[in-house]
Formats: structure tokens, C-alpha cells, sequence
């Protein structure tokens, strides 16, 4: 999060929904920044699998829609906030 927050400023990350079932964590969430002067949200998901309260495996899943249009200059239909 640090490197985030010194590339962007005014980084921000909100927590949608946490699940938790065994040994299996599911944190869905929303990143905001300002890009060119413009709001820039991205989500996704982190599933961390854990043994004896450690992290063993980690996989993210976002939607890479958003950065493709702000790579190209294309408009994407606003997300709806949580």
C-alpha cells in the first residue's frame, strides 16, 4: 500500500465485503484515484488461503476494463459506488 500511496496521492482503497470460511479469506474492494485530473476507480477481489495464521497463497482478480480505457483514452460507464 505504501508504494501505492507514493505514486498516487490521494490513494484511496475501500473495503466492500469480507468472507471468511475455514481457511479461506475473500476481501472484495475498490481503489480511487485521481489520474490527469480525473476520478479513477478500480475493483477486484484477494482470496488468501491460510495454515496456521499465515498467508500461503494469494490470488487477485480485478477487472483490467478501466485500465485498458485509461491506457487508451476510451470513456467507461462510471461504477457504482459502494
Amino acid at each position: 500500500m505504501a508504494v501505492q500511496i507514493a505514486a498516487a496521492p490521494g490513494f484511496r482503497l475501500a473495503v466492500a465485503r469480507l468472507d471468511r470460511a475455514r481457511d479461506v479469506v475473500i476481501i472484495e474492494w475498490q481503489t480511487t484515484r485521481i489520474v490527469n485530473g480525473a476520478r479513477f476507480d478500480w475493483r477486484g477481489v484477494d482470496k488468501f488461503r491460510l495454515a496456521a495464521g499465515k498467508i500461503i497463497e494469494e490470488r487477485v482478480y480485478c477487472d483490467t476494463a478501466p485500465l485498458r480505457a485509461l491506457r487508451t483514452g476510451e470513456a467507461l460507464e462510471p461504477i457504482t459506488r459502494f
